[in-house]
């Protein structure tokens, strides 16, 4: 536990209220862009929160050093955990697969987008060849690069509406520097491609979280052709730059969303967390819905908590989804109120849902608990796979 005081709780409360004000933003650009995608147009919306973030976590110490995909975490006198938070995607780690719907929505809708995603590992202190961010015309924004630190140079790189793919080359400024935790000049190296010149079905593998290889054939510093690259058996996330070509294998991580909150829900968190999973917490069904519908077989969903309605919403939607494992916590009680709430509305197949969530180990302090949540999600996945 850290012990914090009054200030610092209400300087990491400022950034996670800004936080969730950018993901508010961003979510709401990607639910105007699926509502007009059949209308050929994409209503823009910003978030000028987001640079207002960006400062805040560079003034706290944090750019550079930390994982965007999570928020500084409080650990209090009673062991509870202030949530871990977004990406620009409004989605949650692993950008390149949350903006696959959006992409897709735009090329079906005639709307240009390009896609751009780092090619330098070991550049920046933080590298992950999974993000990448979709950029629309007038500048909007789909996902998370850089943490935003050069958007407004990709944003002009695309608004030349280049015809093919390249590799561009951006130096730092003092101020990308200091956000990114590099020196100024640093040298950054980026794939810029508009969406419609990639093959057509890796937005199809994306959208089913699929393990997917990218070959773009280079001349120069501009792409000639691309194609995929299956990728079999087990494979990291990887990115390969040489003067012929640059290859990016995309492998989606485990997304554990947790929807609820107090001490319980932080050690499902801490525990998630441990095991390398990509730890979504968020408080309210809201968006959590949203979430839960689109996660796939390696994924999970955890609720807890009272609001019969909001953990009813959000295992109604984990049900009606691909995920690999749906967790119910909470007083017996409780979690038979959420199955009257569900079969209330139809849903009485809640077979796959285990309640209570965790393995039977005896588990009653919340760390505990979050390791027998894990441990189960970990045995059923492996139940699934054989």
């Amino acid at each position: 536990m850290h012990a914090v005081d009054d200030g610092a709780r209400t300087q990491v409360d400022r950034v996670a209220n800004l936080r969730r004000r950018a993901a508010d933003g961003d979510d709401r650009l990607s639910q105007l862009e699926g509502a007009n995608s059949s209308e050929g147009r994409i209503e823009q919306c910003r978030s000028p929160e987001r640079e207002k973030l960006l400062r805040l976590a560079q003034a706290a110490g944090r750019a550079g050093r930390q994982d965007d995909r999570s928020d500084p975490k409080i650990a209090g006198a009673d062991g509870a955990g202030l949530a871990h938070a977004v990406d620009g995607t409004g989605h949650y780690g692993d950008a390149v697969y949350a903006i696959a719907v959006s992409v897709a929505a735009c090329l079906r809708g005639g709307t240009r987008v390009d896609v751009a995603w780092n090619l330098d590992p070991g550049v920046t202190p933080r590298f992950d060849p999974n993000d990448a961010v979709a950029i629309t015309p007038g500048g909007g924004r789909l996902g998370e690069l850089f943490g935003g630190a050069v958007d407004s140079r990709l944003i002009e790189a695309a608004a030349a509406k280049p015809s093919t793919g390249r590799v561009i080359e951006i130096d730092c400024n003092p101020i990308e520097a200091s956000m990114l935790g590099v020196e100024p000049g640093t040298r950054l190296r980026v794939m810029l491609a508009p969406a419609d010149t990639l093959p057509a079905p890796l937005w199809d593998h994306l959208l089913e979280r699929d393990r997917i290889g990218l070959e773009c054939r280079l001349d120069g510093d501009t792409v000639t052709d691309s194609m995929l690259a299956p990728v079999d058996g087990p494979a990291p996330a990887s990115v390969t730059l040489t003067s012929e070509a640059a290859s990016t294998v995309w492998s989606p991580r485990t997304t554990l969303l947790v929807m609820g909150g107090g001490p319980m829900a932080a050690g499902v968190c801490d525990a998630g967390e441990f095991v390398g999973w990509n730890v979504v917490a968020m408080p309210g069904p809201d968006a959590a819905v949203g979430l839960a519908a689109t996660l796939s077989p390696i994924d999970g969903v955890v609720v807890v908590g009272h609001d019969i309605e909001g953990t009813g919403r959000v295992l109604q939607a984990a049900l009606g989804s691909r995920a690999g494992y749906i967790g119910s916590l909470g007083p017996e009680d409780v979690r038979a109120a959420r199955e009257e709430w569900l079969a209330y509305r139809g849903v009485t197949d809640t077979g796959r849902v285990a309640s209570p969530a965790g393995l039977p180990i005896g588990a009653k302090a919340p760390r505990e608990v979050g390791i027998a949540v894990a441990a189960d999600m970990i045995a059923r996945h492996a139940q699934a796979r054989d």
